[in-house]
């Protein structure tokens, strides 16, 4: 996401990170745009906001509680879409 990225209420961030020696998803996050934007920070100095967030379990990071297993994702996708009326 870079920093003239437009922050609408009608979009999700989502980060995933995935094994890719055994081609699947590990875990996953899905932010809100606004909590995004309000979360990350500065742009750094090629303009783009940073995602930076831990794959230890129980980490309290500050992006722990978007955080999904691989099982999570799609219902929470499906949820989020029904929430905003999609």
């Amino acid at each position: 996401m870079t920093a003239n990225t437009v922050v609408t209420d009608r979009c999700d961030s989502g980060i995933i990170a995935v094994d890719i020696l055994e081609a699947r998803l590990m875990t996953a996050w899905l932010v809100p745009s606004e909590d995004f934007a309000a979360q990350a920070g500065a742009p750094n100095s090629r303009g783009r906001l940073r995602f930076n967030a831990s794959l230890k379990p129980g980490s309290r990071d500050r992006w722990h509680r978007y955080r999904l297993k691989p099982a999570e994702l799609a219902p929470r996708v499906l949820e989020r879409l029904a929430e905003r009326g999609g």
